[in-house]
Order: C-alpha cells, then sequence, then structure tokens
C-alpha cells in the first residue's frame, strides 16, 4: 500500500545530507552565499540575455532547513513553474541550488521583468505558503524587479501584520516565534497541497473507473450524450483547486474561533462562507466543461468534507494516515445540517406559493427540488446533513473489503483499485436513493438499479472472475435504459477522496 505523508523530506532523513543541511550558518557562511548566487545570476544573464527569475524561502535564524523545509521548497518550486506555463512564459533553463544557507531556483525566463514580478507576487500574495516564499526578478542590467514597481506596497511580518522592514529593523519578534509559526505555515501548506492532491486524484479515478453502468469512463459515454471523460478531467481540474480553498477556509476559521474563546464555534457560519467559494467553482467548472454540469454535487458535497478537514487540522485534532473518520463525518454534519433544513423549509413554503399561483407558472423548482416535493428524497444535501452515513456505513467498508478480496492489502495496482472502486459503486447502488436515478426514470428505474446492483454483487461483481463481462452488460442494459446513477458516482468520488486523504492510494494510475 502506497502511503502519502504531508511531507516526505527523503534528504533529510538521510544522515549525512540532513547533518550537511541542517546545521547554523554564520556571517561569513551568508556572505559567501550572496556572492555565489550573484555570479551565479551574472552567468546566466550573460548566457541566455533573459531576466532570472530567483526563488528561495524567507527562513530567520542560525538553521535555514527545518524539517518539511525541502518537501516545501519542492512544492514552491513547481508553482512557480506552472504560474509561468499558464502565462506561457518560455524557460530557457533553470538550476538549484542546495547548501546549508539555503535552498534556491534560477530560472532563464523569456519575459518582461514587470510581467514576471506581476505573475510571481501573485504566488506570494495568494497562496498559504506563499508569504514565505522570497522570488526575486533580476533584469539583464542586474537590477531587480521591485514590488513598488508594479504597484504592490511591500511584505507584511509573518506574525503581526506590520511592514516587514519595520519589524526586522526593531526586531519586534523573537526568532524562535517566528520558526515557530514558519513550521506552522509549512505544515499547513503541506496539509493543503495533500488534500488538493486528494481532490483532484479522486475526481479522476471515479470518471475513470472502467466499465462503470450508465456512467461516463474510459470506453464511452454511457447514458449521456453531452459529456465524455475528457470533459469531466478537465473539470475535475478546475473544480480541485477551490476544495483546497475551502480547506483553507476551514482552518481559518478554525483558529478565529480558538482566538474568540468560544465554547462552540458557530459552524454554520463557516458553511456560508465556502457557499460563496462554491459558487465560484461552479462557474469554473462550468466554463471548463462548456457548460455542462459535471460536478456541481461533488463541490458541495466534497467541499463541505474539505473544509471540515481544514478546521479539524486547524485545532491539531486532525491525523491523516489515522483518520477518525466518525470524528470528521459528525462536524461535516453539524458544518451545514442548519441551513440544509432552512433550505428545505423555504422550499415547503415555496411549494405552498405555487399552490397558491396554480396555473401561473412564475414558481421554478429545481430538479432535485422536485424530487423532494414529489418523493420526500434529500439527495445529496440530506446525505451531508446527516453527516454522510453512506460513507460511514457503506462505500469505506466496502472498498476495504474489496482490497481484501482483490489481495490489495499491502500492494495496491492500478487494477486492483479500478476494480474496488466498481465493487464500492455496485455497494452503493444497491443500497442509495439515488437521485439521479429517480429523476431520469422515476422511483421504478430506481428500484430496477438496486436489484440490478445486488445481482451483480451476488453473481461475484467486480471482485471475481467474469466482472468486466458483467459490469459491460449492465452498462448495456442501464444506456438502453437511460439509467446513470450519477449521485451513487459522486458518493465513490467522495470514498476515494477519505481514502486518498489518509495516504491509500495505487502504485500506478489505472
Amino acid at each position: 500500500m502506497h502511503m502519502n505523508h504531508f511531507y516526505s523530506d527523503k534528504s533529510l532523513k538521510n544522515g549525512a545530507d540532513s547533518g550537511r543541511l541542517c546545521r547554523p550558518v554564520s556571517v561569513e557562511d551568508m556572505m559567501e552565499a550572496r556572492e555565489r548566487r550573484a555570479r551565479l545570476q551574472e552567468q546566466l544573464i550573460g548566457t541566455y540575455q533573459v531576466p532570472v527569475v530567483s526563488f528561495t524561502l524567507n527562513i530567520p535564524g542560525p538553521v535555514k532547513i527545518l524539517p518539511g523545509t525541502e518537501e516545501f521548497f519542492r512544492q514552491g518550486s513547481e508553482s512557480v513553474r506552472q504560474a509561468l506555463k499558464q502565462a506561457s512564459v518560455p524557460v530557457l533553463f533553470e538550476t538549484q541550488l542546495r547548501e546549508h544557507t539555503g535552498l534556491e531556483l534560477f530560472l532563464c525566463a523569456d519575459a518582461k521583468p514587470e510581467t514576471l514580478k506581476q505573475i510571481t507576487s501573485s504566488l506570494e500574495e495568494e497562496t498559504t505558503g506563499g508569504r514565505l516564499y522570497d522570488i526575486d526578478i533580476i533584469r539583464t542590467d542586474k537590477s531587480k524587479v521591485s514590488r513598488e514597481e508594479i504597484g504592490l506596497p511591500g511584505r507584511r511580518c509573518l506574525l503581526c501584520g506590520e511592514p516587514a522592514h519595520a519589524c526586522s529593523r526593531s526586531r519586534k519578534h523573537t526568532v524562535e516565534d517566528l520558526v515557530s509559526h514558519i513550521q506552522q505555515l509549512m505544515a499547513e501548506d503541506a496539509f493543503l497541497n495533500h488534500l488538493y492532491l486528494a481532490a483532484r486524484e479522486s475526481l479522476t479515478d471515479e470518471v475513470s473507473a472502467t466499465p462503470k453502468p450508465g456512467l461516463v469512463d474510459r470506453l464511452d459515454n454511457g447514458a449521456h450524450r453531452d459529456m465524455c471523460c475528457e470533459t469531466f478531467l478537465k473539470s475535475a481540474g478546475a473544480v480541485a483547486p477551490y476544495i483546497r480553498t475551502m480547506a483553507e477556509q476551514g482552518i481559518h476559521f478554525s483558529r478565529q474561533t480558538a482566538d474568540e474563546d468560544k465554547k462552540e464555534p458557530d459552524l454554520p457560519l463557516l458553511f456560508s462562507q465556502i457557499r460563496k467559494t462554491g459558487l465560484l467553482a461552479e462557474t469554473a467548472m462550468f466554463d471548463a466543461a462548456g457548460g455542462v454540469n459535471t460536478h456541481k454535487g461533488i463541490i458541495f458535497s466534497m467541499g463541505i468534507l474539505a473544509a471540515s478537514a481544514g478546521f479539524l487540522f486547524g485545532q491539531s485534532r486532525l491525523n491523516l494516515p489515522s483518520l477518525n473518520l466518525s470524528e470528521l463525518l459528525s462536524l461535516a454534519g453539524k458544518l451545514c445540517r442548519k441551513e440544509i433544513q432552512e433550505d428545505f423549509s423555504a422550499l415547503e413554503q415555496r411549494r405552498q406559493q405555487a399552490d397558491a399561483k396554480s396555473g401561473t407558472g412564475n414558481v421554478h423548482f429545481s430538479h432535485g427540488e422536485k424530487l423532494y416535493l414529489a418523493y420526500g428524497c434529500r439527495g445529496i444535501r440530506g446525505e451531508a446533513s446527516d453527516g454522510f452515513p453512506a460513507l460511514s456505513s457503506i462505500s469505506m467498508a466496502a472498498f476495504s473489503s474489496a482490497l481484501e478480496a482483490l489481495g490489495g492489502k499491502t500492494e495496491i495496482s492500478g487494477d486492483i483499485w479500478n476494480r474496488a472502486c466498481l465493487q464500492t459503486l455496485l455497494s452503493l447502488m444497491a443500497q442509495v436513493e439515488d437521485t439521479n436515478v429517480i429523476h431520469r426514470g422515476g422511483m421504478d428505474a430506481a428500484l430496477y438499479v438496486r436489484e440490478q446492483a445486488r445481482k451483480a454483487l451476488l453473481d461475484g461483481g467486480a471482485v471475481t472472475d467474469g466482472w468486466q463481462a458483467r459490469l459491460s452488460s449492465m452498462n448495456q442494459d442501464f444506456v438502453e435504459k437511460n439509467i446513470s446513477p450519477g449521485g451513487c458516482a459522486d458518493l465513490l468520488a467522495l470514498t476515494v477522496f477519505l481514502l486518498r486523504l489518509q495516504g491509500i492510494s495505487p502504485e500506478e494510475r489505472f
């Protein structure tokens, strides 16, 4: 089994390298490092005749390489590369220096220096880890582009928010306090990066699981005509950053409420905050998917789980490798229950208004609202407000049992992961009320899906020989009947999200 923890500082686990990099620096060491950096920058400018992007970390004190620093630097370096790539900036050359005086990345970037400063300053301002980034842009005349040149204020102190240069000159804060805060920021950034990858990969895993009855997968579009696997992959890439943001909101809310010394935090307030982020995520989803609703339900449900995980992390109550699932799901229910109950109450009032104005056609109801009013189906909103019982009582156990049956408890291949996903999907289809199925085919279709899923499981599901033919036959049948168990597919994605949060993942992409 492949375990992904917050960070794996392999170089620091090497005794010799750890001793070399983690030793204190002297004034002479820093002077030599500065001269070495200047010589390298001069050589790069002379060779490539373009500005140089210099990326380092702001680490105060005599020790510049702290536990987690190397992985943090690696993630930051990748963020710089991706930012330049997204801005279509050609990088002609890059190199790194790894010394006990600090880790340094140099990129020769073919763009205007001011443009590069705009791009890199966004990283410093818009991300949690960016507060520790020190990104300089060196012109071909060897001068640096200042923040003021592009209309930005100077950097702020990590602790008090005052101008950094003023705090530094006055030595307002102790090195110990600064280092402690920096370690907190690095741990937070590592957690958020881990959660982001878990979100993105779980969405990818869900659509990639093949063959799925009636659903989009790698082979066909199931019962859908307006979307394909590529649509979902593009949408996943657009949605995942917002899931990260909602987790970050959970962290900050946790720490704010701790400072306010309240016995019970106002969790519905956090839910209202992430709802706004969810609307931004929906816009990004529609833009990426060409106007198709691929992940609207997932934005809602995974966002709640992410914010809950962030809240627990902020309270130092989250140990991902041994995630307390019941605590996380219980918190998720508390987070959204009040507002969801209010939503249902408001829906009842709107129905009464519609009844009073029968025939006017002025009152609009969504598909989910119509199902609630007609059958009492609460869908994913009810699932969330109840603390996701389908995850705790069905899917997590089903996935674990599938891994055991397939021999994947110690090492998970891509094939085993794929089949475990399919087996979990069947288990959900056999027990969960899927509003997407009901919307398309009514209650008769929902009953049919349950019967077919239970029959498939009795025949061996995805864990015995003949699984591909078994599921392919179900897919053909569901396509003919226009059945798509999209609600169960969303629950599968949430299941994989929780597993990946714990570091449980396949060794290879399937």
